[in-house]
């Protein structure tokens, strides 16, 4: 069932701006539209309403007591309210706030993608009235922990490829926290770090929870994250990401002692980018690496890699892949007409770093 976003203003210019970007992005959802108050209001009251545009001065200076009847108690909102309004008084839009509104916009400093970001938050944020729990915005939390032949290909092979560690519909709630994030820095491809940071509620996913779950499982210890960030490939994109070492990146003497997770947001292929591995290579120790493009400091990649074993791991929506930092791995370009969205997500042993030996799976490699 999609969502029903209900659009309240009588302005007629602005009315059909942003609706008609709502409408483009929220196809498969339903925007109900008022220009004023007493049609909003009857709407408010006999339609499912998952979240509230509204201008607060309406023609019949309705706009705060719609505010009061969309959330009742103000410090336990049922549905996001959007307050989006032309009046430049700061005062008035502490007021809205103060009465629950989630969000205080000024239009003319507010886009169509300012005002669908917002949104987008506001429904992950709040549990829309009239939704099951495990629906928007939060999904349920699954079981997910590995076998003992999984832990053991793991230690094994520095990488492994996990089946169903979560469920579609845990990834779509992902992607509905994370796209946000690229429209609202004017970019729909390209890398974004600490998406955690930026978007906290993803704490409370099924997705973190099980990877947090898993990566204690295979630590055997608390661990905590280390390092997170959105990697959204664009189409036809022609290098890939060439092999290398995650602990390429820091000083060889400092392990990075971590769990590496990489969780794409759509199914991936050879065609579009999934990541390779190189079974074992983990066991060699860290590889000297050089720098391929002096105005990259990231584009680097060791001098010579047997790739004749490398292994291809494409995954379906919900499944990932974890590895070691020194499991060579490469991803190549994405020739499809889509962009490739993926999460990756690293963590390390709670406390400050160093001070515990590294994972299993690491803890022989840094001695020599």
């Amino acid at each position: 069932m999609g969502i029903n976003i209900l659009f309240i203003d009588g302005d007629t210019d602005d009315h059909k701006y942003f609706v008609d970007r709502l409408k483009r992005i929220f196809p498969d959802d339903q925007i109900l539209e008022a220009s004023s108050g007493n049609i909003g209001r009857e709407l408010l009251h006999r339609e499912r309403i998952d979240c509230l545009v509204l201008e607060l001065d309406l023609p019949d200076m309705s706009g705060f007591q719609i505010l009061v009847d969309a959330v009742p108690v103000a410090s336990a909102p049922r549905l996001p309210v959007i307050v989006l309004t032309r009046l430049p008084n700061r005062d008035i839009w502490e007021l809205a706030k103060r009465n629950g509104a989630y969000a205080c916009l000024w239009k003319p400093c507010t886009t169509g993608d300012v005002l669908v970001s917002t949104i987008e938050r506001g429904l992950a944020q709040i549990a829309p009235q009239g939704k099951e729990p495990n629906s928007l915005p939060l999904p349920h939390i699954g079981q997910r922990r590995l076998t003992s032949a999984e832990i053991a290909t793991f230690h094994q092979d520095g990488f492994l490829s996990v089946s169903h560690l979560t469920t579609p519909n845990d990834i779509a709630h992902l992607r509905r926290l994370i796209d946000p994030l690229f429209r609202s820095s004017c970019r729909t491809f390209g890398v974004i770090d600490h998406v955690l940071k930026l978007a906290p509620a993803i704490r409370h996913s099924a997705a973190f929870q099980t990877c947090q779950r898993i990566a204690q499982q295979l630590a055997g210890i608390t661990t905590r994250v280390s390092f997170d960030q959105a990697l959204y490939k664009r189409p036809h994109e022609l290098h890939g990401t060439r092999w290398h070492q995650d602990q390429a990146f820091r000083n060889r003497h400092f392990p990075m002692n971590t769990l590496h997770f990489w969780i794409p947001l759509q199914p991936v292929t050879t065609h579009n980018g999934c990541l390779h591995f190189i079974p074992g290579s983990h066991q060699q120790g860290l590889l000297p690496h050089y720098q391929i493009d002096e105005n990259d400091p990231y584009a680097i990649t060791p001098q010579k890699v047997d790739t004749s074993h490398a292994v291809p791991c494409p995954l379906s929506v919900g499944s990932a892949t974890i590895h070691t930092p020194l499991t060579l791995h490469a991803a190549l370009p994405n020739n499809t007409e889509e962009i490739r969205r993926a999460w990756a997500l690293v963590f390390r042993p709670f406390g400050r770093i160093g001070a515990l030996n590294p994972f299993p799976a690491v803890r022989q490699l840094f001695t020599h």
